[in-house]
């Protein structure tokens, strides 16, 4: 096959250089027109895994990026030269700018990497030789590639570093490996596997796992999947709100619910029970604050209603269940506590002195998937504070936090009820 593509360039001809030196030196300063040139590039055009360009300053305060435009460089040059002058001119001006240099942009996707056109290009030519991958195969493959890229990531975090020059990015944490030790310790098997949930390729896999190693038993699946609170807007109304970001909570909040189910529940369906439990916030119709918050943590209480009608018939439960004030390690961070001093963030907001761990909802689900008459329970929003009640468990200090307890004779005189349960 010929290629005919033209050469790639690998640098601007001199009239170029011309042309934008004589633009900078009469636009911007009449001194860059006897700048010495130090260097040029030609390059491909660079794409964030966002999509989205980056402008502004770096961790180098010094340095100013105007780049990942992929195909819109020309249109959007005069926009992101503004903003780069706007930033320069007011700095900290892009803090809040959906370009901004330093967001955080989520790890590629497995599913994301097979599906680019010359990654899958490239796999199709060393695999079938003339360039032709037989659809029927495609499933097959994704599912071996993830196994294949999951391993070469695992090695690479290990070693503290990740393909691609990202040390300290997302793949150098094994957070979940630390969980896995704590399960086994209190009288468990943890079982640590690293799995994107937005990526459909990644979970099948997982579940294949759990369906090989485990004699295709799974007894209890908790959607518990969030991550959403660095991505929520509290102090704008939906129209005032940055749609990317919305959009992306609600991705990362309920597809991944969804994703995780879809590939989970044949194997409960196969041997005709189990528990399905969708953790949520609140467990009323009261609005929580914030639109896509809000919906996201609606929408998933849907999800098990959902579940539970189309289970039922299969002797499968799905219920939801909220916490209360959940004292989770990210909101230990927040309050510049751990769990040895956590008493210590009441002194700057009161009601954290009525929060609760984990465990009390750990707890809750261990309770729920022991009862015989769970069946009576599915399709319900459930809550820690009423189970507690029912079947007497207790937090990890022995105490039984009641959220709605505290709401009523702290909180319901001023920010109103929190209604009755769905």
């Amino acid at each position: 096959m010929t290629d005919l593509r033209p050469p790639h360039r690998t640098a601007p001809v001199l009239d170029e250089v011309a042309v934008l030196a004589a633009d900078a030196a009469s636009l911007m300063d009449p001194r860059l027109g006897a700048a010495t040139l130090q260097d040029t590039r030609t390059m491909l055009r660079p794409y964030t895994l966002d999509h989205l360009p980056l402008i502004g300053r770096t961790a180098e305060p010094s340095v100013l990026l105007a780049t990942a435009t992929y195909r819109c460089g020309v249109l959007l040059a005069p926009r992101l030269a503004q903003l780069v002058a706007d930033e320069i001119t007011a700095p900290g001006s892009l803090n809040a700018h959906p370009y901004r240099a330093l967001r955080p942009i989520p790890a590629p996707c497995i599913d994301v990497v097979l599906a680019d056109g010359a990654a899958k290009g490239l796999l199709e030519h060393v695999l079938q030789g003339g360039g032709h991958f037989p659809p029927a195969q495609q499933d097959e493959f994704a599912s071996f590639a993830a196994l294949v890229l999951r391993a070469l990531l695992d090695e690479d975090s290990k070693a503290g570093t990740a393909r691609g020059g990202c040390g300290n990015g997302p793949w150098s944490s094994r957070p979940y490996e630390e969980t896995a030790e704590k399960v086994t310790a209190a009288g468990g098997l943890g079982i640590p596997v690293r799995t994107d949930h937005s990526c459909p390729g990644e979970v099948r896999v997982l579940v294949d796992q759990i369906a090989a190693e485990q004699d295709g038993q799974l007894d209890i699946l908790v959607n518990s999947v969030w991550g959403g609170d660095p991505l929520t807007d509290w102090e704008h109304p939906l129209w005032e709100q940055d749609l990317d970001t919305g959009l992306r909570l609600i991705r990362q909040a309920v597809e991944t619910h969804v994703i995780t189910s879809r590939f989970a529940l044949p194997l409960m369906v196969a041997r005709g029970s189990g528990l399905v439990v969708e953790v949520t916030d609140g467990n009323t119709a009261r609005y929580r604050g914030s639109f896509f918050y809000d919906l996201a943590k609606s929408a998933v209480i849907r999800l098990a209603v959902a579940q539970a009608v189309e289970l039922k018939a299969h002797g499968i439960a799905a219920v939801a269940i909220t916490p209360g004030f959940l004292r989770s390690e990210a909101m230990l961070e927040g309050f510049g506590v751990t769990e040895a001093n956590w008493r210590d963030g009441a002194a700057k907001d009161p009601n954290f002195a009525r929060s609760e761990t984990p465990a009390y909802l750990g707890r809750a689900v261990a309770a729920l998937a022991a009862d015989p008459d769970i069946m009576a329970k599915t399709g319900r929003a459930l809550a820690t504070w009423g189970l507690y009640k029912e079947y007497g468990f207790t937090d990890a200090d022995g105490t039984q936090p009641d959220w709605p307890a505290h709401w009523a004779n702290a909180l319901e005189e001023e920010y109103g009820p929190l209604g009755d349960p769905l």
